[in-house]
């Protein structure tokens, strides 16, 4: 056995780590004081109201600082104001040259010299800048005119038909009318014949055929103007004025109303023309309606 195998070399101190120690973690944690709490530690707490209204008071003034810096200067809106013054100031107004009498009617208006005063510059902004449109003032629609209380034709309102048994009133209007027409038919009469009208009227007044004859050709008259008045327009003049109406809307509208209008009149005629609108009036009844069957109507709004 060689003498060097019991040969081991060592530090001759242990600082440099040789030499294995069994340290515990438990001592280390110990040394390291991780779990003492120290002195100075303390809860964090909100900032006071005094801080926060500091805050408030400095954004303030550095935003009042910020518009004030974009604010135009004073002194270049004072120049503004005064160039455009100056502006309404220098407008000049010239008076038309004479022309002849033939144009005196012809109105000029007066001409504008544009003002020469110095503007301000006005800065290209470039490409992308917007032009501004000025929107065209309000066309003002003229208010029609007011037509009072008159109504036109379409504007009416509605009316409605109301059994009419007779009106005096109408049938003494259509008499006077019938009278006139029959004044004028005997006037045509006699100046076609060459009769003298005081003998004719000296003659009806003892004379029997004579007074026949004036009543017949009053009742014919009578016949004619019924007839015709009815037939076109479904009433007589004085129907017209009292707003009567022979016939309904209904019955006017047929081609065969015309007959219907003789026959009423036929059958008033064959009664003795005064008869039947009497016996109506005392009744209250339109009685020729039931032998001609057509009714006399009162139109209502």
């Amino acid at each position: 056995m060689d003498s060097f195998d019991d040969f081991e070399m060592k530090p001759i101190t242990e600082g440099l780590g040789f030499h294995k120690k069994a340290v515990k973690l438990n001592d280390h944690v110990k040394k390291a004081d991780l779990f003492r709490e120290g002195p100075g530690r303390s809860i964090p707490q909100a900032p006071s109201e005094d801080a926060l209204a500091d805050e408030a008071r400095r954004a303030t003034s550095a935003l009042d600082e910020l518009l004030a810096s974009l604010e135009p200067p004073k002194s270049l809106r004072a120049q503004e104001s005064a160039a455009r013054k100056k502006s309404q100031n220098d407008v000049k107004i010239y008076e038309p040259l004479p022309r002849k009498d033939i144009n005196k009617a012809v109105s000029f208006e007066p001409e504008i010299e544009p003002s020469r005063s110095p503007s301000p510059e006005i800065k290209d902004m470039g490409v992308g800048a917007e032009l501004v449109r000025q929107t065209p003032p309000a066309i003002i629609k003229p208010a029609k005119a007011s037509t009072g209380t008159q109504r036109g034709a379409s504007d009416q309102p509605p009316y409605r038909l109301r059994p009419q048994p007779a009106s005096l009133s109408s049938a003494a209007l259509d008499a006077l009318v019938v009278l006139a027409f029959s004044m004028v038919f005997l006037l045509s009469l006699l100046l076609v014949t060459k009769v003298d009208l005081l003998a004719v009227f000296d003659t009806a007044k003892t004379d029997l055929p004579t007074q026949l004859s004036m009543a017949i050709l009053y009742l014919a008259v009578l016949e004619i103007y019924v007839v015709i008045s009815r037939s076109f327009f479904g009433k007589t003049l004085a129907e017209w004025t009292f707003d009567l109406q022979m016939g309904d809307d209904r019955q006017v509208k047929k081609a065969y109303y015309p007959l219907l209008v003789v026959w009423r009149s036929l059958v008033v005629l064959a009664t003795g023309v005064v008869l039947l609108p009497l016996l109506s009036f005392i009744v209250r009844r339109d009685l020729t309606s039931y032998l001609s069957g057509l009714q006399l109507y009162k139109k209502r709004r």
